[in-house]
């Protein structure tokens, strides 16, 4: 299982350092968006950025959620990075860029979602079984 090196940093550092990243832009309905609280699951950007985590990641990267747009973009320095999340989601690159060295689209909806948590819940439970076998009981989290 591929793990990460890479790592998050707040969003106006990042774009001091990495004037010009790599985007990935979610479009979601705000209808179905999760309330964590109220049901007991992780909202779709907190699963996404769980996701990060699986994904042979290494260098920095940040995200934020617009809820006026009702979008989230995920920016990276590395334009493997950036691949690596357009593939897990299925984005499709821009011709223009922009003022960005690449940017990728997607929708995150309801079947997406199901899909990473699926995949997410998969991945837990592997890193669960191989601390288990290392004689550690950690408590994992999303």
């Amino acid at each position: 299982m591929p793990a990460s090196t890479g790592h998050s940093c707040d969003v106006f550092t990042f774009a001091k350092k990495h004037p010009t990243p790599h985007v990935i832009v979610g479009y979601y309905d705000p209808r179905e968006q999760i309330d964590e609280e109220a049901v007991g699951k992780i909202s779709y950007f907190r699963l996404l950025g769980s996701m990060h985590r699986f994904l042979p990641l290494v260098g920095e990267f940040t995200g934020v959620v617009e809820s006026g747009t009702a979008t989230m973009r995920w920016s990276y320095a590395l334009a493997d990075d950036a691949e690596h999340i357009a593939k897990l989601v299925g984005a499709a690159g821009a011709d223009r860029p922009g003022n960005h060295a690449s940017i990728a689209f997607f929708i995150y909806d309801r079947v997406l979602y199901d899909k990473l948590s699926a995949l997410l819940d998969e991945k837990m439970e592997l890193l669960q079984a191989s601390w288990e076998r290392a004689g550690r009981l950690p408590t994992l989290r999303y």
